[in-house]
């Protein structure tokens, strides 16, 4: 392994990594040069190499997911902007964001009204039967329990008559969550979010409790009442 010097760190940490046509690409999450990196490591060795910044000028924007679905790199911000890319291409010099080469196919408003913070956040993509699952982890706020739980939303590519296509060409279908065939946090709320795994024709969900959220209600009672143990879950092709 090798250091990349420099007075000041551009990242702050790494928020996944994945491999797409023979090279490795990480996400950045954090820092203190006001952007966030896809940066891609070539299988020579060589890199780092910028193919996206995003959030410059003091946006908190960061990045988030990272997977390959449909043979594609697929990539995602705080502020649930979905973008992918056939071909990363390395970005022009600078400290702006630059995303030459990705399109768009999701904003926040596919996910639900409000602001990221009240909706919740692009937590971890899931390539499945054909659509990519997107999780939105939601921190558990003891004083809004309606929107507490995580939400579920499988998308896809889809026609110019489907009414429910996107400013970006996608339809974005709820499945666990307002609107989806079950509850936010699938019943318990205190379900924050959910890591997916596929296996043997079957999308696998295990929960994850925040526990910070429930114990700054500061009431032992309240935090008793709703820590429960965590669960897996599994959903087939239907």
């Amino acid at each position: 392994a090798r250091a990349i010097q420099g007075p000041i760190p551009q990242d702050l940490g790494y928020r996944g990594a994945k491999a797409f046509n023979g090279n490795l690409y990480m996400v950045s999450f954090g820092s203190f040069w006001g952007h966030n990196r896809v940066l891609q490591i070539r299988e020579d060795g060589s890199g780092p190499f910028e193919v996206m910044r995003i959030g410059a000028g003091g946006n908190g924007n960061t990045l988030r997911p990272i997977t390959v679905h449909d043979e594609k790199l697929f990539v995602g911000t705080s502020n649930n902007d979905i973008f992918f890319t056939t071909d990363p291409q390395v970005q022009p010099p600078g400290a702006g964001t630059s995303t030459e080469g990705w399109t768009q196919v999701a904003s926040t408003e596919d996910f639900g009204e409000g602001e990221p913070a009240a909706i919740g956040g692009l937590w971890e993509f899931r390539s499945f039967n054909g659509d990519l699952y997107v999780v939105m982890g939601k921190a558990t706020n003891p004083e809004d329990e309606d929107n507490n739980g995580f939400l579920l939303f499988r998308g896809r590519p889809v026609p110019l008559d489907v009414k429910t296509r996107n400013q970006f060409g996608w339809e974005w279908e709820c499945v666990v969550g307002p609107g989806g065939k079950y509850p936010r946090g699938l019943g318990d709320k205190a379900n924050a979010a959910v890591s997916l795994g596929v296996f043997a024709d079957h999308l696998y969900m295990g929960t994850f409790q925040d526990f910070a959220g429930l114990a700054g209600s500061g009431s032992f009672q309240y935090l008793l009442s709703n820590l429960n143990p965590c669960q897996i879950y599994r959903m087939d092709t239907q």
